[in-house]
């Protein structure tokens, strides 16, 4: 839903599953824009929450991110089904903060 969503406000500067974020690293963002370096990760109970090994790789995963110079949003499930429009507000003030 949220990738609906951003790629409809932002075509030209959304992608999926982005690679290479940080060098010599095989994970993915789930959107990115890579032209301000913004990443917008999708929480899910499942994956990054139920346990403790996955929420400790993902600590250190952002971390990378942050230190390659990415900044990250994060919303839960919830929030997208329930917030899209704050979900949106969110990235898109981050998105102009970056520009401006």
């Amino acid at each position: 839903m949220l990738w609906n969503e951003v790629k409809l406000r932002w075509p030209q500067l959304a992608e999926s599953e982005y690679k290479n974020a940080v060098p010599g690293r095989k994970f993915r963002i789930d959107i990115a824009i890579p032209s301000v370096k913004l990443a917008i990760e999708v929480d899910g109970w499942q994956y990054h929450g139920k346990f403790k090994e996955d929420f400790t790789k993902d600590r250190v995963r952002q971390n990378l991110m942050v230190i390659n110079g990415w900044r990250i949003l994060r919303f839960t499930a919830n929030q997208i089904r329930t917030e899209m429009p704050m979900c949106i507000e969110q990235i898109e003030s981050a998105i102009n903060a970056k520009l401006s």
